[in-house]
């Protein structure tokens, strides 16, 4: 009995402390995550956690093949269990907008005042302050956002998180990470102009060719006299995506972070 509420109780901390995180760079939650681990916990502790340190002891005098058959087994039927659950969860048709980091620095706030405020009515009162705070800073920060990927996608995202994916060239890159599972909803055909809307702003999409080479354009004009933006395809390879946000009435381009010295990959050269 012990054994198992140790593994309920792990299993929901762990839930909870890495749900904003989670949140923060995938917009998605594991909803069926603490059943899977109840399930799963069992086989890793009382199976497959033996069965490699078997392996260890036996790889010396050459006994281990067997024991490693019996550990990968152990493995895919955790595998298994991962898939069934993931399955059940589907894509969960949440349409929440992009966390800002304010709100995460105030949910990870939220669990360290759980951890070290004293007195039960006082750790309620200051968890339930700081999260309401960074619910209220993440429902009110929603920005309409366009992100060309450098694989020729374009992703346009509403302020209330639904996300539509527009397949206008193909490209070498790749889409980003939390968009990757998002079905294509249409698609700009080379030589034919189309047109869609987010908000208050009207994105026109064209493709020509010249040559062979695939030329396109993107520009986006707000309903107001604000100026329209133009974007072509070099600037998305060159910049390796390209990402406008809307900040009232205004469109504006978001800078690229600054990469700094990497040793296992250069910066680009401007």
């Amino acid at each position: 009995v012990f054994w198992l509420k140790s593994l309920f109780v792990t299993s929901t901390v762990s839930g909870f402390a890495t749900m904003p995180f989670a949140l923060f760079h995938f917009e998605r939650i594991a909803g069926f995550g603490l059943p899977a681990n109840l399930i799963a916990m069992p086989i890793i502790s009382l199976l497959s956690a033996p069965l490699a340190g078997a392996a260890l002891l036996l790889a010396a005098l050459g006994g281990d093949a067997l024991v490693l058959r019996g550990f990968g087994a152990s493995l895919e039927a955790v595998l298994f269990i991962a898939h069934l659950f993931a399955d059940w969860a589907g894509d969960g048709g949440q349409t929440w907008p992009k966390m800002p980091a304010i709100s995460l620095a105030l949910f990870v706030l939220a669990i360290a005042a759980y951890t070290v405020v004293l007195g039960g009515v006082q750790k309620l009162i200051s968890v339930a302050v700081c999260a309401l705070l960074a619910a209220a800073v993440w429902m009110l920060s929603g920005k309409d956002r366009i992100h060309w990927a450098p694989s020729g996608e374009l992703f346009l995202e509403s302020s209330s998180g639904a996300v539509e994916r527009i397949k206008v060239i193909d490209g070498d890159g790749l889409p980003p990470l939390r968009f990757s599972n998002l079905p294509n909803g249409r698609s700009c055909a080379a030589g034919r102009p189309c047109q869609v809307s987010l908000g208050n702003a009207t994105v026109s999409v064209a493709t020509e060719n010249f040559g062979g080479a695939a030329h396109l354009e993107l520009s986006l004009a707000s309903s107001k006299s604000a100026p329209p933006i133009t974007i072509s395809w070099a600037d998305v390879i060159r910049e390796n995506g390209v990402t406008l946000e809307r900040r009232g009435d205004v469109w504006i381009k978001r800078d690229k972070p600054v990469c700094g010295r990497r040793a296992w990959r250069p910066c680009a050269s401007d």
